[in-house]
């Protein structure tokens, strides 16, 4: 697993477990086994990583969404 894909999916568990403001920075780099530059290199920010989780989590159902809508 690439290091983008470790740190999505540990933010992911750890936002779900905690809630966006009960998660830091650090929790998400310490079950990634990265540094906090490491997680701003691949989304910038934390508000950056959820936005990316959003997008990658919602478009699938957004899509098929709008296909059951036609």
């Amino acid at each position: 697993m690439t290091n983008r894909n470790e740190i999505f999916e540990n933010a992911l568990n750890i936002f779900a477990t905690y809630g966006y403001d009960g998660a830091s920075v650090q929790q998400i780099c310490d079950a990634s086994g990265i540094t906090k530059p490491t997680l701003y290199h691949y989304f910038h920010s934390k508000r950056g990583l959820l936005d990316q989780i959003l997008k990658e989590t919602l478009t699938p159902f957004i899509y098929d969404f709008q296909a059951a809508c036609v």
